[in-house]
């Protein structure tokens, strides 16, 4: 990738993650509590989200690493290979970042907070 174009690209990045933050996170935080309200088949299906994105990450993770190596074995080093090499590294690091960010926002539990409706921030 051209560094040039990464340099260029990288302030609209982050600006569009700071009016995201600013103009969409709460709304879309209340739009989808009101949703899970309206209906009870969303609230019980969507309670074990956590739980079982660890184990998904992990069954997705594996899967991924073992088509690489296996193509690997088999000497066969073509996009596949590269793409599963990388979504092998880049799932489980999304998902620690994920947790990591939780508690550097200050959004450990996203239900508590639209239950209690604290102040807006971190």
């Amino acid at each position: 990738m051209n560094p040039k174009i990464v340099a260029w690209c990288f302030p609209l990045v982050v600006l569009a993650v700071l009016v995201s933050w600013r103009f969409l996170d709460a709304w879309m935080a209340l739009g989808a509590m009101e949703l899970l309200k309206s209906c009870d088949l969303l609230q019980t299906s969507t309670s074990d989200i956590p739980e079982v994105l660890f184990l998904w990450v992990c069954i997705g993770s594996g899967l991924l690493w073992g088509n690489y190596l296996i193509l690997r074995h088999q000497g066969i080093i073509n996009t596949q290979s590269r793409f599963s090499q990388l979504a092998g590294c880049a799932v489980p690091l999304a998902y620690f970042l994920k947790w990591l960010f939780k508690y550097v926002f200050g959004r450990t539990n996203t239900r508590i907070w639209l239950a209690n409706q604290v102040s807006y921030g971190f």
